[in-house]
């Protein structure tokens, strides 16, 4: 870990930049950008918040922003056909309501594939990144939905579509952030234990 930076300020700083990411996303959504902002945008603007709470601390951190924004839209297109059958079952079956189970599916499978993406480019992260992110995406959903359904009427009386979205959105990327967040700021005081003993290549390393 970075020497000036403790592992609780790093993940304070990577909550602030995926709920913040998650807001400005869901504003130009609900502020007329629509889908183009859900599917085009998200992925860049989270990539990026998320390769700035890592500055400094991880080398190379660029990649971080350019692998999820790669992932990112592919993993949305394959999210089709989780918005008929199997979520409408799940309702049935479950409870709560179909958008729940909808997002909740919809943003595992693309954390997936955008753990996948990023495990492939910092293999310090290890296989259990997949899985991590994976929780994270069915957290977000789940919360984003959540606090729509909750909260979405009263914020549009008050401010309007784009502060509705980016508070449902920023809720949602946060609640991802939690899980993801504790993990990594647990891997990299590992990953800094390795390196002071000398045991990882020099591309690896955190950087002081």
């Amino acid at each position: 870990m970075n020497a000036t930076r403790s592992s609780t300020q790093f993940l304070l700083l990577w909550l602030v930049a995926n709920a913040a990411g998650g807001f400005v996303t869901g504003a130009l959504e609900g502020g007329g950008l629509h889908f183009f902002a859900t599917i085009l945008l998200q992925g860049p603007l989270l990539g990026l918040a998320q390769a700035l709470a890592l500055w400094g601390v991880l080398p190379r951190a660029w990649r971080w922003a350019l692998v999820t924004l790669t992932m990112f839209v592919p993993g949305l297109m394959l999210t089709g056909p989780l918005s008929g059958i199997p979520a409408a079952r799940l309702t049935e079956t479950l409870g709560l309501w179909e958008v729940f189970w909808l997002q909740a599916m919809m943003m595992m499978l693309v954390m997936l594939l955008v753990g996948l993406g990023q495990w492939a480019a910092f293999h310090w992260l290890s296989g259990w990144w997949m899985a991590i992110s994976t929780l994270g995406g069915a957290m977000l959903g789940m919360t984003g939905a959540t606090v729509c359904l909750l909260a979405c009427d009263p914020l549009q009386q008050a401010g309007g579509n784009w502060l509705a979205t980016g508070v449902s959105m920023g809720a949602g990327w946060l609640a991802y952030g939690l899980p993801t967040g504790f993990w990594l700021a647990g891997r990299m005081d590992r990953i800094e234990d390795r390196k002071d003993s000398g045991e990882m290549s020099e591309e690896d390393k955190i950087e002081d």
